[in-house]
């Protein structure tokens, strides 16, 4: 009888190797089911790890209507207006501001960023996406660091804030009773 290896019907696999030697070949050469279920596990954990990255702050069942909804949100961003508006309208980005500061131009500055704020929804409730990015100037042109996450929160809730503030009501002629 052989202890690492299988010799016979009735003898017993006492192999010491790991599975963590095996490669994708020897993981192909497997039957047709064990391949799939590989594959099957190998693409969930994958969907689990970048939905796990997804870190867009959302606000979400805004029932303001859209016009209503695009001046409070350009009223909070950074800078207090819009450097580009998408056709729609749905789809802002702020000017540049000092990552230090929301109120700060920082247009030619050596590090900056910029807000994306979409509306999402064809009608109410709406849905609001916001994204902090940052730029940092190499060699006299701007990079793209990456999301700050803590500039997203915050102008996220100053947002979030602004609409709590703002009272649902504001057509004042259609809801006059003169009785």
């Amino acid at each position: 009888m052989r202890i690492n290896g299988i010799q016979g019907r009735d003898s017993i696999y006492l192999s010491t190797t790991s599975f963590t030697h095996w490669s994708l070949r020897d993981v192909l050469r497997r039957p047709k089911p064990t391949v799939a279920i590989f594959f099957f596990f190998l693409f969930l954990a994958i969907s689990i790890l970048l939905s796990g990255c997804a870190s867009n702050a959302k606000i979400q069942n805004v029932m303001l209507p859209l016009t209503t909804l695009k001046k409070v949100v350009v009223s909070q961003m950074p800078m207090g207006s819009v450097r580009h508006q998408s056709l729609n309208g749905r789809e802002l980005t702020s000017h540049y501001f000092s990552p230090k500061d929301f109120d700060e131009d920082a247009t030619d500055r050596a590090e900056r960023a910029y807000a994306k704020i979409v509306i999402l929804g064809a009608g109410r409730p709406y849905s609001i996406e916001v994204t902090v990015y940052r730029e940092k100037r190499v060699k006299g042109k701007y990079v793209l660091i990456g999301e700050d996450r803590r500039l997203t929160k915050e102008l996220t809730e100053r947002i979030q804030e602004a609409i709590a503030d703002r009272r649902e009501d504001r057509n004042v002629i259609d809801d006059f009773r003169a009785f």
